[in-house]
């Protein structure tokens, strides 16, 4: 049978077989661990028996792109923020990239990318999987597309309720190459 530890450190002095970390890991409390340059390890809590999900943040010289979220709950929120305040150094979140639609992946998906104004990158089958678990997709775009680009269309109306950085905005875009397909999604 093979131990598991924390630390190389505890393997070497244990003389047993182990499986050693190199990294001890974060508290869900918003610390971070860096793993290697500009790569950032944290964890969210999560109240059941697996008590965290681990999340990651890359720096990314002007900004910072979030990988994984945690679950939608309050506790969660506050992390972000905090982590947001502790360590982005002022500067802004470039995306939230989700590996999969699993609530605890990208329960907080949505209210990132409304609240810190960045993309969502998720494949289209994961970001459809999710939208019909968890219900019919908000409307991200109040106002019609009718030019060329909705989204810059949507920013300059400084609306708080349109969200141009919606996954189905990009995918409509990036699918069909015009924003009158964001229309057939009722964008």
């Amino acid at each position: 049978m093979v131990d598991i530890v924390q630390s190389p450190a505890e393997a070497a002095a244990s003389g047993k077989e182990r499986i050693a970390f190199p990294f001890a890991p974060p508290q869900p409390d918003g610390e971070l661990v860096e793993l290697a340059q500009g790569i950032f390890w944290a964890r969210m809590p999560m109240p059941m028996q697996l008590d965290h999900i681990n999340v990651y943040l890359l720096r990314d010289g002007d900004g910072w792109f979030i990988v994984d979220t945690g679950l939608n709950l309050p506790a969660s929120r506050t992390l972000w923020e905090s982590i947001v305040e502790r360590h982005f150094e002022g500067l802004p979140l470039k995306g939230v990239i989700c590996t999969h639609f699993h609530y605890d992946h990208a329960g907080l998906s949505a209210w990132l990318t409304e609240r810190f104004e960045a993309p969502l990158y998720m494949t289209h089958g994961e970001y459809f999987t999710m939208r019909t678990l968890a219900g019919p997709p908000p409307s991200p775009c109040r106002i019609p597309c009718s030019s060329s680009t909705c989204v810059p269309a949507c920013r300059a109306s400084g609306s708080r309720r349109c969200s141009p950085n919606c996954a189905a905005i990009r995918s409509c875009r990036l699918s069909r190459g015009r924003s009158t397909g964001c229309a057939k999604l009722r964008c």
